[in-house]
């Protein structure tokens, strides 16, 4: 695996996010790349269980990736931080 590649997957609390993070694995196995899920949550919704949530990040570690999960109400830019954050 390269350490330079990522795959960066963004789901939702969505069933159907399962779909996305299966289909990054595959790019991220035919391109030798690390797989990463990000999944950011209006802040009114911190502190709730979410099972869709806990069942992606099992989902995520199941196939080697790593999976963040944020709690804000500007999406965009909270992914910027987070790929930027990632960064050398």
């Amino acid at each position: 695996m390269d350490s330079d590649k990522l795959v960066l997957v963004c789901v939702t609390a969505q069933k159907s996010s399962e779909n996305l993070v299966k289909a990054g694995k595959d790019i991220a196995e035919k391109n030798k790349a690390a797989l990463e899920v990000v999944s950011v949550l209006p802040t009114k919704q911190c502190g709730e269980n979410n099972q869709i949530i806990e069942d992606l990040f099992q989902l995520s570690k199941s196939y080697g990736g790593e999976m963040a999960v944020y709690f804000n109400d500007d999406p965009t830019l909270t992914v910027s931080a987070h790929i930027a954050k990632r960064k050398p």
